[in-house]
């Protein structure tokens, strides 16, 4: 369990650019050591993936990955979310220059309560069944 103070907010609707396509998946930019050291922020990181990722598929069309999920943690250990629109460009080869703009929501959290499970319970949790 998470608690969060939003202390920033800035709406979908204040952004230039707003738009997402129906089925598309976002793409996940985890940016700060913490992502990948502090026990709480792996598990943050974990939720997040997990809530905003939608059903699995086996392949993704370039056009359906539009938009992308901008997470970083901040010295004073508050988390910024940011999320961009995706453009494509034409680059004269085969791989389109990427332009990102800002879609928004823009959220500046603080981590108010923490409740994690026990590391056993959480590996059990985690356990994948063998196919």
């Amino acid at each position: 369990m998470f608690e969060f103070g939003v202390d920033e907010y800035s709406k979908i609707g204040s952004m230039a650019s707003h738009s997402k396509a129906m089925g598309s998946k976002p793409m996940f930019v985890f940016m700060g050591e913490q992502w990948d050291n502090d026990a709480t922020y792996i598990r943050l990181q974990n939720l997040l993936t997990d809530f905003f990722r939608g059903e699995k598929l086996e392949m993704v069309s370039l056009k359906g990955l539009d938009h992308v999920m901008g997470w970083s943690v901040g010295e004073d250990g508050k988390i910024y979310c940011r999320i961009y629109t995706v453009g494509f460009a034409k680059s004269g080869t085969k791989v389109p220059t990427i332009e990102l703009e800002g879609m928004g929501p823009f959220m500046d959290l603080t981590i108010r309560r923490t409740q994690l499970a026990a590391p056993d319970m959480w590996n059990l949790a985690c356990k994948q069944p063998r196919k």
